[in-house]
């Protein structure tokens, strides 16, 4: 079964679907090699703590998979699809966001308003 979509009326079939999954397994192996033989001797060099290594470990795992998730759609000319998606998560985060950007202005003003003498000592 072919699907046609696109601008150029492409055709989304077996193939394209084989494509996009080969490049999605590929970056969860490149992930969880990178993070068993490099990342694992990394933090034993440097002696991080355990929040720290998983925080980084689970950052660079996802980052992994978004861009192999982005050149998989690339290889199989779905550009259109990741715009649409990228507009839609950003006005999602946008509308997420907005209570604690507007919070963080508001304190930062408060900080500002604050009368601050020649001699003030900061501690």
């Amino acid at each position: 079964m072919v699907i046609p979509f696109g601008v150029d009326n492409n055709k989304l079939g077996v193939v394209q679907f084989l494509t996009l999954a080969t490049f999605v397994i590929s970056g969860f192996l490149t992930s969880s090699l990178l993070d068993k033989f490099v990342l694992n001797k990394l933090f034993e060099i440097l002696r991080t703590e355990t929040g720290t290594q998983n925080t980084i470990s689970k950052i660079l795992h996802y980052v992994i998979i978004s861009i192999s998730c982005l050149l998989g759609f690339l290889s199989i000319h779905l550009e259109q699809f990741i715009f649409l998606v990228g507009g839609l998560l950003g006005i999602g985060l946008g509308f997420a966001l907005k209570d604690v950007v507007t919070d963080f202005v508001a304190g930062f003003f408060v900080l500002m308003s604050v009368q601050l003498k020649l001699a003030t000592i900061f501690r």
